[in-house]
């Protein structure tokens, strides 16, 4: 599952597009940028963002697909971040910087 879309890497199939949504909004939890995309079987494709996160998703998605009920995941998806476009990511602290 190694095939390229653009400069994404797939990492895996999800059944449906609730838990489709709900993994990406762990992996965005995990700052791991991602896309889970409809695949014309009705499945959907997760598609990371950049190959050195790939195992990391990988990992994740296998956990996911132990559990998908895990609470973890459900506190994920309750507290995502608003969405941007395709890619969801989230967002970094900032220091204030003293003048």
């Amino acid at each position: 599952m190694l095939l390229a879309n653009g400069s994404m890497r797939l990492i895996g199939l999800i059944s449906n597009e609730t838990n489709a949504k709900a993994f990406g909004d762990y992996l965005t939890s995990l700052d791991i940028l991602n896309s889970p995309e409809p695949e014309p079987d009705g499945q959907w494709a997760v598609w990371v963002h950049s190959e050195d996160q790939m195992e990391a998703g990988r990992n994740a998605l296998a956990t996911f697909l132990a559990n998908p009920k895990d609470p973890k995941f459900q506190r994920a998806s309750a507290q995502k971040p608003p969405r941007s476009g395709a890619a969801r990511r989230r967002p970094k602290a900032t220091m204030p910087v003293a003048s």
